[in-house]
C-alpha cells in the first residue's frame, strides 16, 4: 500500500472502515472470551451434586466439597 498522507479521501474512508470492522471482531472476540471464561469460572464454583460428592469424599477422606 502507498504512503497513507497520499490517499485520497475515498482510500482514506475505506481504510477507516475496514479498521471499524475488524476493531469489532476483534472486541466480540474479546468479549466471547470473558463470557467463556467467566462461564467456567462460575461452574467450577459450584459445589458437587451428593452423588459426585459422595464418590469424592470415599476417595479423598476429609474432602468436605469446598
Amino acid at each position: 500500500m502507498s504512503d497513507p498522507a497520499s490517499w485520497t479521501a475515498a482510500e482514506k474512508a475505506a481504510f477507516e472502515t475496514r479498521r471499524r470492522s475488524r476493531n469489532k471482531a476483534l472486541g466480540i472476540l474479546l468479549a466471547a472470551l470473558t463470557l467463556l471464561f467467566f462461564g467456567i469460572t462460575m461452574v467450577r464454583m459450584v459445589p458437587p451434586s451428593g452423588e459426585v460428592q459422595a464418590r469424592l469424599q470415599a476417595e479423598k477422606p476429609g474432602w468436605d466439597g469446598r
